[in-house]
């Protein structure tokens, strides 16, 4: 793997939420930038591996941090974090905002097959969180977005009802590495 990917080694998280690993990064984050979760005019957060749903990961992270600004997530996986950082640079560009926090948790070790070799030693568990203001102006971004639901995917099956006539089905992360590979080098490349 470290070959291949350069991947040394992997955390995984046996005592913690997604919320609990994102809350400790943004209390770092905030005591980096000195201030606190008062001075926050937003929370950004990303997840594809949150405990819950609803509320979403954000929402979660407002109460713990014990903020009362407005907190959205987005689920973009591996590109969300850059993402946030596009949302934030329009809300200062309106003029909506002077402090953001910027947060991505993620516990994919409970969502990946431990038997599947090929995938669950690239996913672990961690969270990053930053506090970022204005600046100078953001220069240049280039966003893009290439679905290929086919080569990686995770379900999560609904709850039974009777209006639900299409089979469902729920399983462990999947994924086609070359053609992930082969996705993530084309579309870096343009």
């Amino acid at each position: 793997i470290k070959q291949r990917v350069g991947i040394a080694e992997r955390h995984v998280s046996t005592n913690e939420w997604t919320s609990e690993m994102a809350c400790k990064a943004a209390q770092s984050a905030l005591e980096n930038a000195g201030c606190t979760a008062a001075d926050l005019d937003y929370i950004l957060t990303a997840s594809v591996s949150a405990e819950t749903v609803s509320p979403s990961s954000a929402c979660m992270l407002q109460h713990l941090l014990g903020a009362t600004c407005p907190a959205l997530e987005i689920n973009a996986a591996c590109s969300a974090f850059i993402f946030l950082l596009e949302t934030a640079a329009g809300l200062f560009a309106r003029k909506k905002a002077s402090k953001i926090l910027v947060v991505g948790a993620e516990r994919l070790s409970g969502i990946v097959d431990w038997s599947d070799r090929s995938l669950c030693v690239l996913f672990g568990d961690g969270a990053g969180a930053v506090v970022v203001t204005e600046g100078d102006g953001l220069i240049c971004s280039r966003l893009t977005t290439t679905s290929k639901v086919d080569c990686l995917h995770y379900v999560r099956r609904l709850e039974p009802t009777p209006y639900i006539t299409k089979e469902e089905y729920s399983g462990p992360m999947y994924m086609n590495g070359k053609e992930v590979f082969k996705t993530a080098v084309l579309s870096s490349s343009r």
